[in-house]
């Protein structure tokens, strides 16, 4: 039988405390990235007092592992992979995309994916491919029709006129 202090397992508390110390170590991180104004898909996860079950508190550590051991997760890691999407940009020949409007794209081509991705019998389909989606940016900047002031809002009506 498993000593206990208090209603926890030696076990749980365990867990607890390597939540506490993950959640300290993403909190950190998730804050400087939004300070440097940089795009991450995850937020703060939730406090230790908030996460009711055991079985919860296994799944938000889980989460917070993966995203940790993530390079994404780091400065240096986000830095190393904007460095390979701008040079996959260039590749594709979207010389238009660059560091100064890449977020303003990124933004834009995830709400296209999540807005305009439908489920088909074969499985998700996006409706208008990223290459499409690409080339309409691309031909947005240089054109200079976006700027630091352009709503996402402005993007997807301007996109929309422009599929026809």
């Amino acid at each position: 039988m498993a000593r206990t202090k208090g209603k926890f397992t030696a076990q749980q508390l365990h867990k607890r405390a390597e939540y506490t110390r993950l959640r300290d170590i993403a909190r950190k991180r998730i804050l400087r990235a939004q300070a440097k104004g940089e795009l991450l898909d995850r937020e703060i996860p939730p406090k230790l007092a908030d996460i009711k079950t055991g079985r919860q508190l296994s799944k938000e550590l889980q989460q917070m592992e993966k995203f940790i051991a993530s390079p994404y997760s780091t400065a240096q890691g986000r830095s190393e992979m904007k460095e390979k999407r701008m040079e996959g940009y260039r590749k594709a020949g979207y010389t238009n995309i660059t560091e100064t409007n890449e977020q303003k794209f990124q933004r834009f081509m995830n709400h296209m994916i999540k807005k305009y991705t439908m489920d088909t019998t074969e499985g998700k389909k996006l409706l208008h491919d990223s290459d499409t989606i690409a080339s309409f940016f691309d031909e947005l900047v240089e054109e200079d029709r976006v700027h630091e002031r352009t709503r996402l809002s402005d993007l997807v009506r301007m996109f929309n006129a422009w599929v026809g």
